[in-house]
């Protein structure tokens, strides 16, 4: 009986011994496994982070592999950071103005085809990415203005026709797409700016005609349709820049007149309808650009064929500080400020006069430049325009190798 007993323990303590070694050959490699997946869950993680953090600063190309090769979503949008080519304006174009509406659309007037003075006007749809002819103007013009009301209605002005600075301006009504003639401007003007103030009139400064360039500056009144004279600028000046800051006041920056390039900055008070001056630039500039930033601060870029330099205004102190400068020279640009609070450079010429396709970002936060993708055209005396949806449309182009460029979305 103990013999029996004896044995039966025996085999017992087997089958023990054979459940243990099956258990740990099944949970052993599956926790090997689980430990594998999650050391690579956290690598993946891990990488994408770091994705995250340098795609700011890097190339279209590397955003686009970077993003693909993890498994998250990252905060950039590669597909936002691109340059697409979208539908064909009906005619070529340059120095025309394009104006987003207050129904998303964007409004193209006049401008030069192969040295062709234009009356025509045209209408994007970002909805259906094409372009559609709407009415004439009355007027051919280039080098003009184009202001959006507070009605929503456009008002052009002045410009180059077919061999003078016009002094007439002409209305836009997005409902009706009719043009309708409005008062003229006591002065022709050509190569100006035109500015919506705050109570809805809207100011116009400088120019020339003749040769002869402005310092005198006027008032549109919407509810009347008339013009009446304000105060006039310190400098007379041409392909000047005129930024709306936060306070309500108007900031002209360079241009050039007779003597040459300006670096002289002043200021439109509405209020008692007059000029002051305020500092000046470290650099003299000519068509640059002027950019409203987020923080209330005015970015001024570029400017001439050999400029790389980048300056900030702080309408608080009303000083000048130089920040990071271009990576690359140009005039003629265009500058966007986007969503971000970041302002996109686009085109320009550069030394030797040719124009090129290359654009770079303004960081606002780091205050430095980074290149981004080119345009597939080279372009001068474009426009960019940003779109309810955050993108940015560039029209148009002066490019002496091709002739023509098609519209791009960035």
């Amino acid at each position: 009986m103990a013999s029996f007993i004896g044995k039966k323990r025996f085999v017992w303590i087997i089958l023990g011994i054979v459940a243990v070694v099956v258990v740990a050959a099944v949970v052993i490699p599956t926790t090997i496994i689980l430990t594998n997946k999650k050391i690579t869950t956290t690598e993946v993680t891990s990488t994408t982070t770091s994705t995250t953090a340098s795609t700011r600063k890097s190339t279209s190309r590397v955003r686009r592999t970077s993003t693909t090769s993890t498994t998250t979503t990252t905060t950039a949008n590669p597909s936002m950071r691109d340059w697409v080519e979208t539908d064909s304006m009906a005619d070529s174009r340059s120095v025309h103005t394009a104006s987003v509406l207050n129904n998303g659309k964007v409004l193209v007037t006049g401008g030069l085809s192969d040295m062709i003075p234009l009356n025509s006007v045209e209408l994007y749809d970002l909805s259906t990415a094409t372009w559609a002819r709407t009415n004439s103007m009355y007027y051919k013009r280039y080098q003009h203005s184009a202001s959006i009301l507070h009605n929503g209605i456009v008002l052009v002005t002045g410009g180059q026709g077919d061999g003078d600075c016009v002094v007439s301006s002409e209305l836009y009504d997005p409902e009706t797409e009719i043009w309708t003639n409005t008062g003229d401007m006591n002065t022709k003007r050509c190569l100006h700016t035109a500015s919506v103030l705050e109570d809805g009139m809207v100011l116009v400064t400088g120019g020339f005609v003749d040769s002869i360039d402005h310092n005198s500056a006027e008032l549109y009144d919407p509810s009347t349709g008339n013009w009446t004279p304000t105060g006039n600028m310190t400098h007379a000046r041409r392909w000047h820049q005129a930024s709306i800051l936060n306070d309500g006041k108007i900031l002209v920056t360079g241009g050039e007149n007779d003597k040459g390039m300006m670096n002289t900055a002043e200021l439109y008070d509405p209020l008692t309808k007059s000029w002051t001056t305020t500092g000046s630039m470290h650099d003299a500039r000519v068509c640059h650009t002027a950019s409203l930033l987020p923080n209330g601060n005015v970015l001024v870029v570029s400017g001439d064929r050999d400029d790389y330099l980048a300056e900030l205004y702080d309408p608080i102190t009303g000083n000048w500080a130089t920040t990071e400068s271009l990576r690359i020279p140009r005039t003629g640009h265009a500058a966007s400020v986007l969503a971000n609070g970041d302002v996109l450079v686009s085109g320009g010429r550069e030394p030797g006069a040719y124009e090129i396709k290359s654009s770079e970002i303004y960081d606002l936060l780091t205050e430095t430049w980074s290149m981004t993708d080119d345009m597939d055209c080279e372009r001068y005396q474009h426009q960019s325009s940003v779109l309810p949806n955050g993108t940015v449309l560039v029209t148009g182009a002066t490019n002496r190798i091709t002739r023509t460029c098609n519209a791009e979305l960035y």
